[in-house]
């Protein structure tokens, strides 16, 4: 079995191991679970600044209400369709001269599961197409988690450059 989950929708599933399966097998594998009473769903894009292949949008149909947390911190959720999409990406109509300070983009990591501790299998830096044969591969009871994450941009196109401390606020 290959655990999923995608933070931010609430969404955990394990799916069937597949010598091979790539992240994107098991984001295809969980999209195909009907019935659970949370459907999966997910709409690949193709970023052309980097020539990167990941998810644009993840959504999650829950059937019913639910509640995530314990004791005094539970909360309530309604039914229905929960969506997380990128911004990077450029979406259909968007301007691609947007200079909005953050752009959100998916992430993921590929844990193996060895007697019960989460090892950490995709160390790159780089972006990596969640179809890559090599470095996308997510190993038999292993666990693969997605996060959507605000990145700052500079004033440039680029990324932003690390602050560099003032020095009168530092303490001597």
């Amino acid at each position: 079995m290959i655990q999923l989950r995608v933070v931010g929708l609430f969404y955990s599933t394990e799916v069937e191991y597949q010598p091979g399966n790539t992240v994107k097998d098991v984001l295809r594998a969980a999209a195909m679970q009907k019935g659970t009473g949370k459907d999966f769903s997910f709409v690949p894009a193709t970023n052309s600044k980097f020539n990167f292949e990941g998810p644009r949008s993840m959504t999650v149909k829950f059937d019913a209400p639910f509640t995530r947390g314990s004791g005094a911190r539970i909360r309530r959720y309604a039914a229905g369709n929960y969506t997380l999409a990128e911004s990077f990406a450029n979406p259909d109509g968007a301007d691609p001269e947007d200079k909005a300070p953050f752009y959100s983009v998916w992430q993921y990591y590929i844990f193996d599961i060895v007697n019960g501790d989460h090892i950490l299998r995709n160390f790159s830096n780089a972006f990596v197409d969640y179809d890559d044969k090599q470095n996308a591969v997510v190993p038999e009871n292993g666990k693969v988690v997605w996060r959507l994450v605000n990145i700052r941009r500079n004033s440039d196109e680029g990324l932003a450059e690390p602050e560099t401390p003032d020095a009168s606020t530092q303490n001597a």
